[in-house]
């Protein structure tokens, strides 16, 4: 609120401390809060406390709260209004339902209820989301597949006002605005004065935004189980489940980008819309994952920003490279295939994982791409074993490798630039991990030294990349921020 400058009777601003803050205009009212205010100096000055919190009673009476310097002047000001404490659930319960809602309908008729309680709120909104949580709605909004753009802009509001109001206290670390801007930049939402507000160069497709997704696809089973929950006692019957839109391309005769085992879609998303608008228009993009969590989040985004050429879709691989043999009638220019879970050696490990004939990235893929006549395959991991084991079954299967040269020569959608991340690597990127360690005594009980046969290692290529840097995926911004080597390769169709 503000406090305007008291003038009357002779107090000056410049002479006497209790005319900084008046709180009305009518002069009769100026004139006595100054006639009270000069008799209440006095009797503190003359230890007349007795007197002086009367006075101070009298003030409070009328409306005016009064502040007590240690020189003995004093100064009074209007309180804020209270906040306005509205019934039913609040803005977080809203979004954290979202996350539990079962269908796309469900998430926008919350959405709709969270624009709705903020204008309720208007200047008083902090009451329910103060520091972080703004940015920690607009993030469960953004995982629950939201595509208003109305709700996303007024939590990027409110989250403003709230990083202002955090930025004017000295006691404020910067690294938790920091975390905030993290967040919103994860939700892929684009507002050039929120990501000035401190000096930190924060975006979509940078390594410490993507992590909260990568974090998120982690945990987000738990999350999901907890906030069906919520759904299912508060608001099971205020909305109905809605039908699905036709999957169709507008312009199906483009060339496709198919990415397989998408995760949250960031790949796609950065290339839609991080590369000057329509840097690559000349092309459809489909990304294909089994997990709904993600397959949600990169549909919401893509619909709220209204872009076109675009789709996500929760299916198994197998069954989506059918529908495309039947229904596309353009070419498939390139594939991708990133980071995929890795499959559970011969010697043990994590149990959790699919055995070797499970994995996913086998002989029936790549010869179903072959099939489709995909030009181009970009092979991406982590794990090295797993790596060298997808290019050897691409190769086998119609695929060779691309020689340096060539990489260098390709055109889009594999442009090669200068890696920007560098500087984000925390340790030896040649380092062996333990999966690597495990794989390597696996091969070392069948070296055979008389035949020649060694032990098969691939080089690393952390600072190398093919694709933009906005095309960067959570689980290679997770390598990025942790040092684990990255491998990557391109196979050509013969």
């Amino acid at each position: 609120f503000l406090l305007t400058v008291l003038s009357c009777n002779g107090f000056c601003p410049q002479t006497s401390r209790h005319c900084i803050h008046p709180l009305r205009s009518h002069t009769s009212d100026s004139q006595y809060v100054a006639e009270k205010l000069k008799h209440r100096e006095k009797a503190r000055a003359e230890r007349d406390f007795e007197t002086a919190d009367r006075l101070k009673t009298e003030l409070e009476a009328i409306g005016y709260m009064v502040k007590d310097f240690a020189d003995g002047s004093s100064e009074v000001y209007t309180p804020p209004p209270p906040p306005i404490e509205l019934e039913g659930p609040t803005v977080m319960n809203l979004a954290h339902a979202a996350l539990g809602a079962q269908s796309p309908l469900q998430v926008e008729v919350l959405s709709a209820k969270i624009c709705e309680r903020i204008k309720k709120l208007g200047e008083g909104f902090s009451i329910e989301l103060s520091g972080s949580k703004p940015s920690d709605a607009m993030f469960w909004l953004a995982m629950a597949g939201a595509t208003s753009s109305e709700v996303f802009d007024s939590l990027t509001e409110c989250t403003k006002s709230e990083i202002r109001r955090m930025l004017a206290k000295e006691s404020t670390r910067q690294i938790d605005v920091l975390k905030i801007l993290e967040r919103v930049a994860s939700c892929n939402v684009v507002d050039d004065e929120l990501f000035r507000m401190i000096d930190n160069d924060i975006y979509y497709a940078h390594p410490r935004s993507l992590i909260w997704l990568f974090r998120f696809g982690s945990r987000g089973r738990n999350m999901k189980r907890f906030s069906a929950n919520v759904v299912k006692h508060q608001f099971e019957d205020e909305v109905n489940e809605v039908e699905s839109e036709g999957d169709r391309f507008e312009d199906d005769s483009k060339p496709l980008i198919l990415d397989i085992g998408c995760g949250f879609g960031t790949t796609l998303l950065g290339l839609k819309g991080g590369l000057g608008g329509n840097e690559y228009d000349e092309f459809n993009f489909m990304g294909v994952d089994l997990s709904k969590n993600s397959i949600r989040y990169a549909d919401g985004v893509s619909k709220r920003r209204n872009w076109e050429g675009i789709r996500f879709v929760e299916d198994d691989i197998f069954n989506a490279l059918e529908v495309l043999k039947g229904a596309y009638p353009g070419t498939i220019k390139a594939a991708f295939v990133q980071f995929p879970t890795p499959y559970r050696l011969e010697s043990g490990g994590n149990s959790q994982l699919p055995g070797k004939g499970g994995f996913m990235v086998n002989e029936k893929l790549f010869k179903g791409l072959y099939e489709l006549g995909c030009e181009m395959i970009l092979v991406q991991g982590n794990v090295e074993d797993v790596f060298l084991n997808m290019i050897e079954c691409g190769s086998e299967n119609g695929y060779r490798i691309v020689d340096d040269e060539e990489k260098l020569c390709l055109q889009r959608p594999f442009e090669y630039n200068v890696d920007e991340l560098q500087h984000f690597w925390k340790s030896d990127p040649n380092r062996i991990t333990a999966r690597t360690d495990r794989w390597l005594k696996e091969q070392a009980k069948s070296y055979n030294e008389e035949d020649g046969v060694g032990l098969l290692r691939v080089e690393p290529r952390n600072e190398e990349r093919f694709l933009p840097i906005q095309g960067l995926t959570e689980t290679e911004a997770n390598c990025i921020l942790k040092g684990v080597p990255i491998f990557r390769e391109i196979l050509r169709k013969i």
